[in-house]
């Protein structure tokens, strides 16, 4: 069945490994700001037919022609390519989507050395059918290399140039293994000197229904660097490898959205959050945007945080920023208005009401009150509680998250062994980020002591994680260690099944993380039981040498690779301090400057912790 496109095509461009010009390394979104890098050209230039909106770049099909002699094309979009990639190879990939409804009308990637002389891939209307076809053209010679029909709007494209030689790939999943299209030499024109470009070319196009193409998402690097590239590519699931190369590069960063509170009380600054995550390289920002209780506050957050995503997508569109749904409500939540459009998703008559409170907990009074007078832990079983869970995650999502940490899950759960509520509440929030979200996928996880949530063999989230469980050496006053089977530890235990994204595991990945979960009162101390050395995770972290926290965080890293290859520990960056270390309450791993002069440090260590990590 084909996915159709809805109002506009869409061509979204992943064209890997690279910055603008094309050089390697890494590089901000080129389609972000007012216009377009300085050393990019058009030829026949239409302004009315292109507009830079939204972080994208979108493009009006026109009518016109660069197959043959004609070479009238409008707004052909030329991107010139360094010296070193040209020597070295380059591999370029594009991810598009177009419904075209006249013959031969296309969207195309293209090796360009003049109108007359380029190799061509993309995705065409041929024979009454969508199909990626290849062709090679020199001097106006054209050559069909071959067409292959394909049941979908969208596929992803890739060229791979080296040693003369051009070839074609293309697949129609993130997780599918690319399929070789053919190969052709490289038209280069006979006694010239030009230089190949990467080019956009979108033409033939219906002047009665004409199509705006979106493009978002360029970059490029050497055919030799882009072997040993790191995949974030997803859209509507996610496969196995992309999950994992997201958490390889997961950092906890509380309160990165919440720009205010960043400022004003913790004594950070987030501008240089954006600058440290960039340069470290995550990938993954965890608890970035959340509420312990607090609801009445939900609506300032949204709108605070809403242009803080938006600049640190502008950095890096492949970062995935994701909230906290934890295991508490409090009155506050009577503040809120019930929209209709949730009554609608439970198939309830509107009513002009808020939130319930009372409606979402335990009938028995069990855990009522269970954090403080007036805040307790949800029970899921319940209606109210459901319609809640939905509203915030969709709220959430639509400014831009696109993974969600649903807290302590077992104990909202303790009326409904088989999770029948949860299995329902998680469908809803699935089939609106299928509609609403930046691609059309959320990732979810939460704490799960059990090991996980599996019914009929199907994985209730996508990953699991858990606190790391340190152990304290008692001969060595404040050392700590990890180990298998230590307290309800994850380590070797995650369960395996099938994933919401389909894919079949013996053991669902996880990440394991500095857990803050407040004071013991006796900072310091052996106590045992879940507190190493009297603190919480994070804490202990935070009141070691600085030279120790860098060891620790290698030695944790390589340990967890070690014992168990579905485990990752996501690394701390930013987290609240139950027990100060001197006057600092928060724990920062920026490196310390004017912008965060209380940064602990921990940021050069990160860095090169995941740049050995291949």
């Amino acid at each position: 069945m084909k996915r159709k496109v809805i109002k506009f095509s869409v061509i979204v461009l992943m064209v890997l490994l690279g910055s603008v010009p094309m050089h390697g390394g890494e590089q901000k979104n080129p389609f972000a700001g007012e216009s377009l890098p300085n050393e990019w050209t058009w030829k026949r230039p239409n302004p009315e037919a292109w507009r830079l909106r939204d972080g994208g770049l979108e493009i009006k099909i026109e009518p016109g022609n660069m197959w043959g002699r004609k070479n009238d094309a409008k707004n052909v979009l030329l991107i010139p390519i360094a010296d070193d990639l040209r020597e070295s190879g380059t591999d370029v990939r594009v991810t598009y989507a177009n419904s075209p409804t006249r013959r031969w009308e296309q969207v195309d990637l293209v090796w360009y050395y003049r109108d007359s002389h380029m190799v061509k891939i993309g995705l065409e209307l041929e024979h009454g059918k969508n199909s990626v076809v290849m062709g090679r053209e020199e001097d106006d010679r054209t050559r069909t290399i071959k067409i292959v029909p394909i049941e979908t709007d969208e596929v992803t494209v890739r060229l791979k140039v080296t040693g003369g030689q051009v070839q074609g790939y293309y697949r129609l999943a993130p997780e599918d293994k690319w399929t070789k299209v053919g190969a052709c030499t490289e038209p280069r024109p006979t006694g010239s000197n030009d230089k190949p470009h990467v080019s956009i070319q979108c033409y033939q196009g219906d002047p009665q229904n004409p199509h705006w193409a979106r493009i978002t998402g360029l970059k490029v690097d050497s055919v030799i660097k882009a072997k040993a590239e790191r995949d974030y590519s997803f859209d509507g699931k996610i496969s196995r490898t992309v999950l994992e190369n997201y958490l390889s590069r997961a950092i906890t960063f509380a309160e990165l959205l919440n720009g205010e509170r960043i400022e004003k009380q913790l004594g950070g600054n987030t501008e240089d959050n954006i600058r440290m995550l960039t340069n470290v390289g995550a990938k993954f920002a965890g608890r970035a945007i959340y509420m312990w209780g607090g609801e009445s506050r939900l609506d300032g957050l949204l709108e605070r945080a809403r242009p803080i995503v938006k600049e640190i997508h502008t950095a890096d569109p492949d970062i995935v920023l994701q909230a906290a749904a934890f295991e508490i409500v409090s009155r506050q939540v009577e503040t809120l208005k019930v929209p209709k459009w949730v009554f609608d998703e439970f198939d309830l008559d509107f009513e002009n009401r808020n939130f319930d409170y009372e409606a979402m907990l335990y009938p028995d009074g069990h855990r009522v009150d269970h954090w403080r007078i007036g805040s307790s832990v949800p029970d899921m079983s319940r209606l109210e509680t459901r319609m809640w869970f939905f509203y915030l995650a969709a709220r959430y999502i639509d400014i831009g998250v696109e993974a969600i940490h649903f807290g302590q899950v077992e104990i909202m759960d303790d009326r409904d062994p088989d999770h029948h509520a949860w299995r329902d509440m998680m469908t809803r929030v699935r089939q609106y980020a299928a509609k609403k979200a930046r691609r059309h996928f959320l990732l979810t996880d939460a704490h799960v002591p059990s090991g996980g949530i599996v019914h009929d063999d199907r994985l209730l989230f996508d990953f699991h994680s858990f606190p790391l469980r340190i152990d304290e050496v008692v001969t060595e006053p404040q050392k700590g260690v990890l180990k298998v089977g230590y307290l309800d530890s994850i380590f070797t235990r995650s369960k395996g099944g099938i994933s919401p994204s389909g894919w079949r595991c013996d053991s669902l990945p996880y990440i394991v993380e500095l857990d803050n979960f407040g004071s013991s009162g006796k900072p310091g101390q052996n106590i045992g039981l879940h507190y190493i050395w009297g603190y919480d995770e994070i804490c202990w972290f935070a009141h070691q040498p600085a030279d120790y926290r860098n060891s620790w965080l290698r030695y944790a890293w390589e340990w967890i690779r070690r014992h168990d290859s579905n485990g990752y520990l996501q690394m701390p960056g930013s987290r609240t301090l139950a027990n100060p270390v001197g006057k600092k309450i928060w724990y920062w791993a920026n490196t310390p400057s004017r912008a965060i002069p209380t940064g602990f440090g921990q940021e050069e260590i990160i860095k090169a912790i995941w740049a050995k990590d291949k």
